[in-house]
């Protein structure tokens, strides 16, 4: 009876009154909810990866300085502008490995370099083929090895030796068919070398991996002498060029094979050694007429291995006959898997050495010591990023160094824009998977239409 009474009382009363447009108006203020919460969502990516992306350049550009190495050289950021569209000057450093990004949307085949100014911190970045390239002592030129784009195979007519000029931009081609290995002492003749492997990839193990090894003359690039020279058992590496050019440019000192040759420029050998895993101390090894500097190491085994880490000792030997000199009693290099001497100071060296660091035992690490008659240790000249996996250094001016400055990267509009793609990317399928949830949580509202 009360159920009927309060069924009737409910039918009698009037109906509630809902303003015209009110559920419209709740579903735009949904909506707007929605795409704020969008524009937060994009604004928070972007300050994320603005607060993990490096520093950015410094707008002011730093004033020249002195010539010299800087005292610290850090890594590239991504957008660091290309060398070629923003001449840097002759080059302090030249360094490449893990520490320097690679560059987007590119097809063929690149090694990313960092190249350091001599003045000051400006950084630049270019691109050759190969890392096996060579800057000159007074760090105005950088010889850079390149394949031909869309090339078949890896045969000598396929490659080029560029030298740029760092101060202009501008590049010629220096030489076809070889590869940079060394610039003399002085700077005025290059080593250039063709693989044998590059035109014989099946040729049988004692011969493929010979070379022929040219000396051309700086600027004119012509070449002097041309010798082959055979490698049959080149445990120094397949692509390690160990060779030296006399100060006179009439002989080359060179180590392969477990074996140290002087060659003369119409391909006779002077003499040679057996030395075992010992080697030719660098491009610079030939001191001067009575001292040819090898680096004696200190690794044996049946399982030893060119790149592992051992101890070195600078020791001499005459260039006209091999046999040992007596000289001044040098530090040993521990921890090393490669040392080569690229300038010297009277009985001082300065040496690249290269090494696996302790927490990243599966990348290499270069960095520039100083080697002085006596001392018991050799001390670091440049303070290198980690990944720096090796370097090149304007020989001229080792033993001058400057200090560190603001870093001047440039802007790379390319890298930039790639860099945007990314974040855009990475936004989008932040907002994909948004929309996504709210449709599946979002109960269906249709317009109700206003009572009578």
């Amino acid at each position: 009876m009360l159920r009927e009474t309060l069924r009737e009382i409910a039918e009698q009363a009037p109906s509630p009154a809902v303003p015209p447009g009110l559920f419209d108006r709740a579903r735009r203020r949904h909506r707007r909810r929605q795409q704020w919460a969008a524009v937060a969502v994009v604004v928070l990516i972007l300050l994320i990866g603005y607060g993990l992306s490096p520093a950015a350049p410094d707008a002011a550009q730093p004033a020249a300085g002195p010539s010299g190495l800087p005292s610290r050289v850090v890594a590239p950021p991504s957008w660091t502008e290309d060398l070629t569209r923003s001449p840097n000057g002759p080059a302090s450093v030249v360094f490449w490995g893990p520490a320097v990004p690679n560059r987007s949307f590119h097809t063929d085949v690149s090694t990313p370099i960092a190249v350091v100014g001599l003045t000051r911190d400006r950084y630049r970045t270019v691109y050759p083929s190969q890392a096996s390239l060579v800057l000159s002592p007074d760090g105005r030129t950088l010889l850079l090895p390149y394949l031909h784009a869309n090339s078949p195979d890896l045969a000598s007519t396929h490659w080029r030796t560029d030298a740029l000029d760092l101060a202009t931009g501008r590049s010629r081609t220096l030489a076809t068919g070889v590869e940079p290995v060394s610039w003399s002492a002085d700077g005025r003749h290059v080593l250039l070398v063709q693989p044998d492997r590059w035109d014989h990839p099946d040729a049988p193990a004692a011969t493929i991996n010979d070379i022929t090894v040219r000396v051309v003359a700086w600027p004119s690039a012509r070449v002097e002498w041309s010798i082959h020279i055979s490698r049959p058992d080149s445990v120094e590496g397949e692509s390690n060029f160990l060779l030296a050019l006399s100060p006179d440019a009439t002989r080359l000192a060179v180590s392969t094979s477990r074996q140290l040759r002087v060659y003369r420029g119409d391909g006779a050998i002077v003499w040679h050694r057996d030395v075992g895993w010992s080697a030719l101390a660098g491009p610079v090894a030939w001191r001067d007429g009575t001292h040819l500097a090898v680096l004696r190491r200190d690794l044996s085994g049946a399982q030893a291995s060119w790149y592992d880490p051992s101890h070195w000792t600078l020791e001499y030997v005459d260039p006209a006959t091999g046999d040992p000199v007596t000289g001044p009693r040098y530090p040993v290099l521990s921890s090393a898997f490669s040392v080569q001497i690229i300038a010297w100071r009277g009985e001082t060296a300065y040496a690249v050495a290269r090494s696996h660091p302790a927490d990243r035992p599966d990348e290499d690490q270069a960095t520039l010591v100083r080697l002085d008659p006596g001392a018991t240790g050799a001390p670091q000249v440049l303070t290198m990023p980690a990944g720096a996996a090796n370097l090149n250094v304007a020989a001229d001016y080792v033993d001058v160094t400057r200090p560190a400055g603001p870093a001047d990267f440039g802007v790379s509009t390319v890298e930039v824009f790639a860099l945007a793609l990314r974040s855009a990317g990475i936004a989008a399928i932040v907002l994909l998977l948004a929309w996504l949830w709210w449709r599946r949580r979002k109960p269906r509202i249709r317009s109700i239409p206003p009572a009578p």
